[in-house]
């Protein structure tokens, strides 16, 4: 009996022990299986997740690329203006491997980021024109150890195995930007003062190039060396504007503000129209035309907002706020800053447009300016700026007017535009473009933008905006006759 309490007790530890040990073993391998599936998920994901994985993280590179390549193209398109404009004649003749090397020895991207605009050009400047004397010394040095006494005591000369010289083309990229290449044209094998010497291809006669100068004097066209000068000055030009404090603060509060206007889809086109608070009637009939029917089309990727100011201080002031923020809440459509929307205020209305464009829609293509009372063939005004930008890189087209004067008489009929000699003392106005229908590329608004805040001011809009800061910015004004608008015939 005593044996067989014994056994019993002993296979109940045995029983017990090989629970343990298949529990362990159970343990062990959902642990194991939990861990390989696991590392099987995070290592082999689907392929949708690679897919998206992938394309996220090449567009990501694609826009640190495109940026760095743009960065690195303004940067080399400064150089050779700077030496274009400094040595014109010594630069044409310096070789195209030349050229290359000292753009590389004088890129700094580092460095350039870092510094502020107006700080990179003059760097840029002062070590153009040391390394231009030092590179020019030596390739002079190096072209007169060449020129040998050849048969018969003719003079030649080799020059290199390249046999290349510089030349500056203009280049028109897809984003709008005017970019100066360096491309390469043959040169003859050999210079010599021996007309018998020079190949048959090379030889010309003096009498045909002294013709072709006088056609190309006769012909009025700006050379190569003109275009890139006068570029050259409107870069410095503006340097030279934003670099000053801003005089005219434009520090406004949005009473209303449609901040997702342009957040959600992509805008090729904004339609921005200046109106005012009680023009109720006039932004429905805006709604209905034909600025709103093409930015309706999602295929035409375009914006319309309207732009007014805090009404006028008067008894239907309250009643008037209360109609717009009930439009504002059907629409979406309306920008309020905080100022009072009068006639002498336009100014600000002009000046909030283009502030509120450069925050808020800073992606927009292009900029389309027209009053709530007019009437324009967009399909046609857009194509003609399409055009317009294949040309200029910045640029503002509009009814041009030149020659205009200030209206100096106090006469009830002109009343309205009166201007003093203390605000504007010259006789007459800078060519400028009237505000029915503007267009400009979203550069040349910010541009603009900026120079509102620091040229003195002057309440006429168009000629403050259109005329006074694009003379300073050197932008060009440009009409069209098919970027025309129309006002509307009165309804009787």
């Amino acid at each position: 009996m005593k044996n067989f309490e014994v056994i019993r007790h002993t296979m109940k530890q045995r029983k017990r022990s090989i629970r343990c040990k298949v529990f362990f073993v159970v343990m062990l391998s959902l642990v194991g299986y939990a861990f390989t599936f696991s590392h099987f998920s995070l290592i082999h994901p689907n392929d949708d997740q690679q897919i998206n994985h992938h394309e996220a993280t090449m567009e990501r590179d694609g826009r640190r690329l495109e940026t760095f390549f743009e960065e690195r193209s303004r940067q080399e398109t400064d150089k050779v203006l700077i030496l274009r404009s400094q040595g014109d004649t010594n630069l044409t003749n310096l070789k195209v491997s030349e050229l290359d090397e000292m753009i590389r020895n004088e890129t700094k991207p580092e460095e350039d980021l870092l510094q502020p605009a107006a700080g990179r050009i003059q760097h840029k400047q002062e070590n153009t024109e040391a390394v231009f004397s030092e590179k020019l010394i030596a390739t002079q040095r190096s072209r007169s150890e060449d020129v040998q006494n050849g048969p018969g005591g003719r003079l030649s000369r080799s020059v290199g195995d390249d046999k290349k010289i510089v030349r500056v083309n203009l280049e028109k990229q897809t984003n709008g930007d005017i970019v100066k290449t360096v491309s390469s044209l043959e040169e003859p094998s050999m210079v010599t003062k021996d007309e018998n010497l020079v190949p048959k291809s090379q030889k010309r006669n003096k009498t045909q190039k002294g013709m072709e100068a006088q056609k190309d004097a006769s012909s009025g066209a700006p050379s190569v060396n003109e275009i890139l000068k006068a570029e050259l000055e409107a870069k410095m030009a503006r340097i030279e504007l934003l670099s000053q404090p801003v005089i005219n603060d434009h520090s406004f509060e949005y009473i209303r503000n449609p901040v997702n206007a342009c957040a959600f889809s992509r805008t090729e086109v904004l339609f921005i129209v200046p109106s005012a608070p009680e023009n109720f009637q006039r932004r429905a009939n805006t709604r209905k035309g034909a600025q709103s029917k093409y930015a309706r089309e999602p295929s035409n990727n375009s914006k319309m907002v309207f732009f007014i100011g805090r009404p006028a201080c008067g008894n239907d002031s309250a009643k008037i706020q209360a109609q717009i923020d009930d439009e504002f809440q059907t629409h979406r459509d309306i920008v309020q800053e905080n100022f009072e929307d009068v006639y002498k205020n336009i100014r600000l209305k002009a000046v909030s447009m283009l502030k509120w464009t450069t925050t808020f829609c800073k992606e927009a293509r292009f900029v389309i300016r027209t009053d709530d009372d007019v009437t324009v063939n967009v399909p046609k005004i857009v194509s003609v700026m399409e055009a317009k930008s294949r040309l200029h890189s910045e640029f503002i087209l509009g009814d041009r007017k030149d020659g205009w004067k200030p209206v100096r008489k106090v006469h009830a009929r002109f009343l309205k535009y009166f201007v003093s000699e203390e605000e504007y003392p010259d006789p007459t106005y800078p060519p400028f473009a009237v505000g029915g229908l503007l267009g400009y590329p979203l550069s040349t608004v910010s541009l603009l933008y900026q120079a509102a805040l620091r040229v003195k001011p002057l309440w006429l809009d168009d000629v403050f905006i259109t005329g006074i800061c694009a003379v300073r910015l050197r932008i060009p004004l440009l009409k069209d006759p098919d970027f025309v608008f129309k006002h509307p015939k009165p309804t009787t």
